[in-house]
Protein backbone atom coordinates (compact mmCIF):
# COMPACT_ATOMS: atom_id res chain seq x y z
CA UNK A 1 0.00 0.00 0.00
CA UNK A 2 2.72 2.47 0.96
CA UNK A 3 4.71 1.53 -2.14
CA UNK A 4 1.69 2.23 -4.33
CA UNK A 5 1.13 5.62 -2.69
CA UNK A 6 4.76 6.47 -3.26
CA UNK A 7 4.61 5.34 -6.90
CA UNK A 8 1.62 7.63 -7.45
CA UNK A 9 3.48 10.54 -5.79
CA UNK A 10 1.09 10.85 -2.84
CA UNK A 11 3.82 10.31 -0.24
CA UNK A 12 7.58 10.55 0.11
CA UNK A 13 9.78 8.53 2.43
CA UNK A 14 12.55 10.43 4.17
CA UNK A 15 15.15 8.50 6.18
CA UNK A 16 15.27 9.49 9.86
CA UNK A 17 18.37 11.54 10.66
CA UNK A 18 18.99 9.74 13.94
CA UNK A 19 17.75 6.17 13.45
CA UNK A 20 18.66 4.62 10.08
CA UNK A 21 15.99 1.93 10.55
CA UNK A 22 13.19 4.49 10.35
CA UNK A 23 11.72 6.10 7.26
CA UNK A 24 9.44 9.06 7.91
CA UNK A 25 6.45 9.25 5.59
CA UNK A 26 5.14 12.63 4.47
CA UNK A 27 2.26 13.68 2.25
CA UNK A 28 3.18 15.39 -0.99
CA UNK A 29 1.43 18.52 -2.20
CA UNK A 30 -0.55 16.29 -4.58
CA UNK A 31 -1.95 14.34 -1.60
CA UNK A 32 -2.61 17.51 0.41
CA UNK A 33 -4.55 18.99 -2.51
CA UNK A 34 -6.55 15.78 -2.85
CA UNK A 35 -7.35 15.83 0.86
CA UNK A 36 -8.59 19.42 0.64
CA UNK A 37 -10.82 18.55 -2.31
CA UNK A 38 -12.19 15.49 -0.50
CA UNK A 39 -13.01 17.55 2.59
CA UNK A 40 -14.81 20.18 0.48
CA UNK A 41 -16.83 17.45 -1.25
CA UNK A 42 -17.69 15.77 2.07
CA UNK A 43 -18.91 19.07 3.50
CA UNK A 44 -21.04 19.65 0.42
CA UNK A 45 -22.58 16.17 0.63
CA UNK A 46 -23.26 16.58 4.35
CA UNK A 47 -24.88 19.96 3.77
CA UNK A 48 -27.15 18.44 1.12
CA UNK A 49 -28.00 15.42 3.27
CA UNK A 50 -29.00 17.47 6.30
CA UNK A 51 -30.73 20.28 4.44
CA UNK A 52 -34.03 21.10 6.13
CA UNK A 53 -33.11 19.37 9.43
CA UNK A 54 -32.74 21.50 12.52
CA UNK A 55 -29.65 21.21 14.69
CA UNK A 56 -31.77 19.28 17.22
CA UNK A 57 -32.96 16.84 14.55
CA UNK A 58 -29.37 16.32 13.43
CA UNK A 59 -28.27 15.56 17.01
CA UNK A 60 -31.14 13.07 17.36
CA UNK A 61 -30.09 11.40 14.10
CA UNK A 62 -26.47 11.05 15.23
CA UNK A 63 -27.47 9.68 18.63
CA UNK A 64 -29.68 7.07 16.96
CA UNK A 65 -26.96 6.19 14.45
CA UNK A 66 -24.42 5.84 17.26
CA UNK A 67 -26.76 3.41 19.04
CA UNK A 68 -27.20 1.38 15.85
CA UNK A 69 -23.42 1.16 15.38
CA UNK A 70 -22.88 0.08 19.01
CA UNK A 71 -25.58 -2.58 18.60
CA UNK A 72 -23.92 -3.94 15.47
CA UNK A 73 -20.52 -4.01 17.15
CA UNK A 74 -21.95 -5.78 20.20
CA UNK A 75 -23.30 -8.50 17.92
CA UNK A 76 -20.03 -8.83 16.04
CA UNK A 77 -21.42 -7.42 12.83
CA UNK A 78 -19.87 -3.96 12.93
CA UNK A 79 -16.77 -2.89 11.04
CA UNK A 80 -13.63 -3.82 12.88
CA UNK A 81 -15.01 -7.23 13.79
CA UNK A 82 -14.74 -8.65 10.30
CA UNK A 83 -18.32 -7.63 9.64
CA UNK A 84 -17.70 -5.14 6.85
CA UNK A 85 -18.37 -6.38 3.33
CA UNK A 86 -15.35 -6.82 1.10
CA UNK A 87 -14.59 -4.03 -1.34
CA UNK A 88 -15.31 -6.34 -4.24
CA UNK A 89 -19.00 -6.44 -3.44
Amino acid sequence: MVDALEEESYIVRIPDQIDRRINRIYLTQKAKDMRCNAVRQAISVNDAAFEGLSADEQRTFFRALSTVMKNLQAHGTGCGNGGCPSQGM
